[in-house]
């Protein structure tokens, strides 16, 4: 009996979630409930991470290989948001190439994904059918050779109107 008079005296604490007001007790009964009413598995954060750099990756290959021209980049080919990805933007627009790009400020698990899927640490990132060419040193390197002109009219892509 002091023992229920003890647990009747503990200040009950409240709990505020999905909208609704939760005692202690509450939650205690719900973590007590029956097998059949508990969650099957519960993931970690890290777990839930780990599972959507997965689903980024599926979605960067399927970029990649539906893309003849694509680049990863900071900000747009309209409005590069660092000199790297301004660099390969504009050695780009001098071959009047179309191609696809993707924001890599806008996501950050995105970019976590892309490095693992290419291997390569920085950004940008160009993709030439479906294949890594590299990053900026690379592309403007290519370019600067001579050699870029060749890649990108094997690519396949159409040259914008």
């Amino acid at each position: 009996m002091a023992i229920q008079l003890l647990k009747k005296q503990q200040p009950q604490k409240s709990v505020f979630a999905c909208g609704r007001l939760f005692s202690t007790t509450t939650l205690r009964s719900q973590q007590e409930s029956h097998n059949d009413f508990k969650p099957k598995s519960k993931l970690t954060d890290a777990e839930i991470i780990e599972k959507k750099i997965e689903e980024y990756q599926t979605e960067i290959d399927k970029e990649v290989k539906e893309n003849s021209i694509f680049l990863y980049m900071k900000g747009n080919p309209q409005a590069p948001q660092c000199g790297f990805s301004r660099a390969v933007a504009t050695v780009l627009a001098q071959y009047n190439y179309e191609y696809g790009s993707d924001d890599m400020n806008a996501n950050v698990l995105k970019k976590e994904a892309l490095k693992k899927y290419s291997d390569w640490p920085t950004i940008p990132q160009l993709f030439v059918k479906g294949e890594l060419v590299g990053g900026c040193d690379i592309v403007v390197g290519l370019h600067r050779d001579g050699e870029l002109e060749q890649i990108l009219k094997d690519s396949g892509a159409q040259k914008k109107q």
